[in-house]
């Protein structure tokens, strides 16, 4: 699966440097999270399904919360 990121952020978990790829888009965001060797840890697809407006912004960005939080 080819990933578009559009921006990337690296922290770090208790172990090592996580970095986070997202491919934004109001219909569907990908979110891909790698090690710092490059190995896929999780990959993600959030899907607004059929909210519109702020409600579909509120969705994404509490989604990017939860799955960037469990790899904090």
């Amino acid at each position: 699966m080819y990933y578009l990121v559009n921006m990337i952020d690296g922290y770090y978990n208790n172990k090592e440097k996580i970095i986070a790829g997202i491919d934004p888009s109001l219909r569907s965001t990908g979110v891909v999270i790698i090690n710092s060797t490059g190995g896929v840890v999780k990959e993600e697809l959030i899907k607004t399904k059929k909210l519109l407006g702020t409600e579909r912004l509120i969705f994404i960005r509490d989604q990017l919360s939860v799955i960037l939080n469990r790899h904090n």
